[in-house]
């Protein structure tokens, strides 16, 4: 697949509409999954073509992590450009209900 092309999000709007769709289809899939879905290996082809392959839980774990690490990321270049970042961390942020 690869990375997206920026060319594809022209505006903010047309981020927030990706997301919307992204987020839809992940709920749905996470909601599909079973306790022994998350043990199954799952092999894919990383950005640099490698194959790799890692239980289900392993993934979701860093996909989890590694969100983390670019909001950190998107805070620190807000405030380097003299803006207040909005609270991202988990247990402040808005409330979400995951059970939707």
């Amino acid at each position: 697949m690869g990375l997206i092309p920026v060319e594809e999000f022209p505006s903010l709007a047309a981020v927030v509409e990706r997301w919307k769709s992204v987020e839809l289809e992940m709920r749905r899939y996470v909601a599909s999954l079973d306790e022994a879905a998350l043990t199954l290996p799952r092999t894919y082809v990383g950005t640099r073509g490698e194959p790799r392959t890692y239980p289900l839980w392993r993934m979701i774990a860093h996909t989890l992590n590694h969100q983390s690490y670019h909001r950190g990321q998107a805070s620190t270049q807000l405030r380097l450009l003299g803006a207040q970042p909005p609270r991202v961390d988990f247990l402040v942020g808005r409330d979400v209900d995951f059970r939707s």
